[in-house]
């Protein structure tokens, strides 16, 4: 197949595809459904799950934070390098993710 034919979020999702079919432990996505329409980021979350029960370890860095928390099953807040929460997303909320993120401080819920 000749990849220059595809538009960018098609070879998004095929480099996704590729990563998932190759990857044998883990994989590390950073920002993968970011330049993806709704259908494309809907294969590419289905993909991440088939990933997951498949016994793949998955790390998602994404800014589309109401996504991960609905989505994820940790979330960890980085600033400036530093760890400053590790969260299980389902009892979790996007106001206490988004006060971490801005520097306030929230019940750390790590396990």
């Amino acid at each position: 197949m000749d990849t220059r034919a595809l538009s960018g979020g098609e070879r998004q999702a095929l480099a996704i595809a590729k990563a998932v079919t190759w990857a044998n432990t883990a994989l590390i996505m950073d920002e993968p459904t970011a330049a993806l329409g709704a259908r494309q980021s809907a294969i590419v979350y289905d993909t991440i799950r088939a990933a997951s029960a498949r016994g793949l370890a998955v790390l998602v860095i994404s800014h589309d934070i109401p996504k991960m928390v609905s989505f994820a099953d940790r979330i960890v807040v980085l600033r400036h390098g530093c760890v400053v929460a590790s969260l299980e997303a389902k009892k979790t909320t996007l106001q206490e993710v988004l006060n971490f993120m801005l520097g306030g401080r929230g019940e750390n819920k790590d396990d």
